[in-house]
């Protein structure tokens, strides 16, 4: 199981979403990931000119990396 860990500035973009609805559907998503690889139902690409995935979550896409945990970077 892996550890979920915010980046600051992703912390701040997500508290910019002003519906509280697409905010929460964004934290389950990403709390999803914590069993990653095995997330078999999720829009998950690998990015292609540079490191890291993105998940996507209605009109949002979730930049993240993977390392010894999952670091949210966008």
């Amino acid at each position: 199981m892996f550890q979920i860990e915010w980046i600051p500035k992703a912390f701040r973009q997500l508290m910019k979403i002003k519906s509280l609805r697409n905010r929460r559907k964004i934290e389950e998503k990403v709390g999803m990931l914590d069993s990653w690889p095995d997330c078999p139902e999720q829009d998950i690409k690998k990015l292609v000119q540079q490191s890291g995935y993105r998940l996507r979550c209605g009109d949002w896409w979730i930049l993240f990396d993977v390392d010894n945990g999952i670091q949210i970077i966008e």
